[in-house]
């Protein structure tokens, strides 16, 4: 799109979305990996309990 984050494709009626820019895809994909790796930390800590 304009800014260059998302570039889309039509194709026919339907619209397809994807980011941009391939280090952004793998700077979320690297962040996803790590909340992963320490979600069972994150949900066990007694200062996010409710």
């Amino acid at each position: 799109m304009e800014c260059g984050l998302v570039k889309s494709r039509k194709d026919g009626k339907n619209k397809f979305y994807s980011i941009g820019d391939k280090r952004v895809a793998k700077l979320l994909k690297q962040s996803d990996d790590i909340l992963t790796d320490i979600a069972d930390g994150i949900y066990s800590c007694v200062n996010y309990k409710k």
